[in-house]
């Protein structure tokens, strides 16, 4: 029995592992690619709860991650048996939220458009404050990191009122011996909770020095325009111009492309430093995504990364990912091709990931079987890795690693953020039910809203939100049937969120629609 190799692990875009392990930056120019990736591709997904299925045993309580561990049963070459990682979360009023893109939950935390590629796995509009999907104060970390398994690491996080993070710490052991990048950062926020400026700190041998400053700039919808970064000069004791990057949007509101630059302190001009590229579905749902990055000239951009989703009708998270990678001339190196089998509740029973080499042989597998309860959130995940390399292969019959999540009930606060796609604001409101639909989508002068959901006679209330979260409109009715006509001609054009409520049974349906 193989676990898969610790390298392809990091580089590979979809990882199903829970333990955030830390990397160390590279040169600065491939890590400034890196850190946008994840979080311009993870802006492009709409964080999303999948259904509870009618008759399921959803209840109108909640309950919040405490817990999860980590248990490694067969691998000896990496790991020693055993438990292999540990998280213990502690709230004054935050919440979690399982992420099914991802299929994990992070309590990490890094700036905006700050996520090393393949590893950060936070989920949030680009545009806006970061955050994780475990919304606590602090985080105990054990891992067997150096060996043993041992206490690691314990992340911080302040808040304010929007439940945007101000203050973020990830301390590991204080080691005054080493030197961790970026574990400190202070962040401000505009009037709309867009991230408007943030700083980073290093942990250098024993304090926490500058490291870089980051400012934002928006457009009247919210869209970022501009990311520029700023590195701290120890010679000169200044700021001094880093990076750049530059966004441009479809129709819809979505990214199309971002640039980006990197400055160059003896020319003083800012220098290519790569491109990306976005496709999406009709349902406005991101559906190619290509990097292109400098080759080793450093005169010509060349793929660096092209990755591909499919979805399945109603659910808003990717059920198929394909991943290539390619060296720095642009020759394919590696594929992962992930895909994940549906069961009756809406969410992902079973995830299969298979890794290939240039040549298309197979070079690791991994099965991940999942649990879940009442309230739709995994128990237990159980891994199951490649037997052989040898065709055909199999997965091992016995787990080689097992994940077990805990939670506890708990009473959210009125200004609790259950992420599940939106803006901070639309973002407090809890999905419940999954099966709504809006058509036309884009629209112009009306839409549709259907649902099997909701009784014919019930007490509805159907809510239109902007953009920024802010209410807009609101009818109420008694509903008709299995859909409802309702007007947007009075709407500008832009992106809204949709939020219908059934009084009756105190369900709650949520989607997006475009407004031509």
């Amino acid at each position: 029995m193989k676990k898969l190799p610790l390298l392809i692990l990091f580089i590979f875009f979809v990882s199903n592992s829970h333990a955030q392990r830390r990397t160390e930056k590279n040169t600065k120019n491939i890590q400034a690619i890196k850190n946008n990736v994840s979080s311009l591709l993870a802006s492009q997904f709409h964080r999303s709860s999948p259904a509870i299925a009618p008759g399921s045993k959803k209840t109108n309580t909640y309950e919040r991650l405490t817990s999860l561990s980590e248990y490694n049963y067969t691998d000896t070459i990496f790991h020693s048996i055993g438990y292999i990682d540990s998280e213990s979360y502690i709230y004054s009023g935050g919440g979690s939220s399982f992420d099914f893109n991802y299929m994990n939950y992070n309590s990490a935390w890094t700036m905006a458009g700050d996520i090393p590629y393949g590893y950060g796995t936070n989920v949030a509009k680009l545009a806006h404050n970061n955050v994780p999907a475990v919304f606590c104060d602090s985080v105990l970390i054990y891992d067997d990191y150096f060996g043993t398994f041992s206490f690691y690491d314990t992340r911080y996080a302040t808040y304010d009122s929007n439940y945007n993070i101000t203050n973020y710490a990830d301390l590991y052991l204080s080691d005054t011996s080493m030197l961790y990048y970026n574990n400190k950062f202070v962040n401000t926020f505009d009037a709309y909770q867009n991230s408007a400026k943030t700083y980073a700190f290093n942990w250098y041998f024993g304090a926490e020095d500058s490291a870089q400053y980051r400012a934002f700039s928006y457009d009247s919808n919210h869209n970022i325009l501009e990311d520029s970064s700023q590195d701290f000069d120890f010679v000169a004791g200044g700021w001094a111009p880093s990076y750049r990057w530059l966004y441009t949007y479809n129709s819809y509101g979505k990214i199309a492309k971002a640039y980006g630059f990197n400055y160059n302190g003896t020319t003083l001009t800012w220098d290519s430093l790569a491109t990306y590229a976005y496709t999406y579905t009709t349902d406005t749902l991101l559906q190619t995504f290509t990097v292109a990055s400098l080759d080793t000239s450093g005169l010509r951009l060349v793929p660096s990364y092209v990755d591909s989703f499919g979805y399945s009708s109603g659910l808003q998270y990717a059920i198929y990912k394909m991943n290539k990678q390619y060296d720095n001339t642009g020759t394919l190196q590696y594929t992962s091709v992930l895909t994940k089998h549906i069961n009756a509740e809406y969410v992902p029973d079973t995830t299969y990931e298979i890794q290939y080499d240039n040549l298309s042989n197979v070079i690791g597998a991994e099965k991940t079987v999942y649990s879940y309860n009442a309230f739709n959130d995994p128990t237990k995940a159980i891994i199951h890795n490649i037997d052989t390399f040898t065709h055909p292969w199999s997965y091992d019959i016995a787990a080689d690693y097992v994940i077990t999540y805990h939670y506890a009930p708990f009473t959210p606060g009125p200004s609790w953020i259950e992420h599940i796609g939106g803006p901070a604001y639309v973002s407090n409101i809890t999905a419940t039910k999954k099966n709504i639909s809006i058509y036309p989508n884009p629209a112009n002068t009306e839409i549709f809203i259907t649902t099997p959901d909701i009784q014919q006679g019930a007490s509805t209330n159907i809510n239109i939100f902007n953009s920024i979260g802010q209410l807009i409109k609101t009818e109420s009715l008694n509903w008709s049937g299995r859909s409802e006509k309702i007007s947007i001609a009075d709407l500008a054009a832009g992106t809204y969120y949709i939020v219908v409520e059934d009084n009756s049974t105190k369900s709650i349906s949520k989607s997006s629609m475009i407004k031509l």
